[in-house]
């Protein structure tokens, strides 16, 4: 087919990761330029990096929103993953979780302040009053001394909320430990995440 080829240069051309074919827009995509038949345009540059991002951020925003009634009512949970990008940047993604699932809230970059429990605990007391204190159960963050340290001062400073380390985390910091003390499971460790 004529139209999967263009569709697979354009992929390799641009360096499209494989598996972006398996995401659930990419057919609404495809039904979308059928429906509009022959002689569509591409959108432009500009389009892409201003007026449909804020067109998607809008419509981002607004399934935000949507759920804003069910953490009210239910309740939900904050949760943080610190990671370090390809530049070195140490970022905190913060995403809220509730019946209805898991939503990505915002991303900052802490790089600066990654090291210091205070500066922890305030951008997630900003986290806290965008969600709303009184909508929240508990917040989830890993394991690091920074991040207990500021676990504790949150949990002073919100006597209802609870700080709960990763579980995750927990494990992989077990597994971890005892690599380190016992050389056949080391050995297994790198194996597992040289196939990783």
């Amino acid at each position: 087919m004529v139209a999967w080829k263009k569709i697979a240069l354009w992929a390799y051309s641009v360096g499209l990761p494989f598996n972006a074919v398996r995401d659930e827009n990419f057919q609404g995509m495809i039904d979308a330029i059928g429906d509009y038949g022959k002689g569509m345009p591409a959108p432009s540059y500009h389009n892409i990096r201003v007026t449909l991002l804020k067109d998607i951020l809008e419509d981002t925003k607004t399934f935000v929103d949507s759920l804003r009634p069910e953490w009210e009512k239910f309740g939900c949970s904050i949760m943080s993953d610190f990671w370090t990008d390809g530049k070195g940047r140490s970022l905190i993604n913060f995403l809220v979780n509730c019946p209805s699932g898991t939503i990505f809230l915002k991303s900052i970059d802490a790089s600066e302040h990654v090291k210091d429990a205070q500066l922890i605990v305030k951008m997630i007391n900003e986290v806290i009053e965008e969600v709303g204190e009184e909508n929240i159960v508990q917040f989830i963050t890993d394991n690091g001394s920074n991040f207990k340290a500021a676990g504790r001062l949150l949990e002073e400073q919100h006597p209802k909320l609870f700080w709960t380390p990763c579980a995750a985390h927990c494990v992989n910091l077990m597994i971890g430990d005892i690599g380190d003390k016992i050389p056949k499971i080391k050995n297994a460790l790198i194996d597992a995440r040289a196939v990783v």
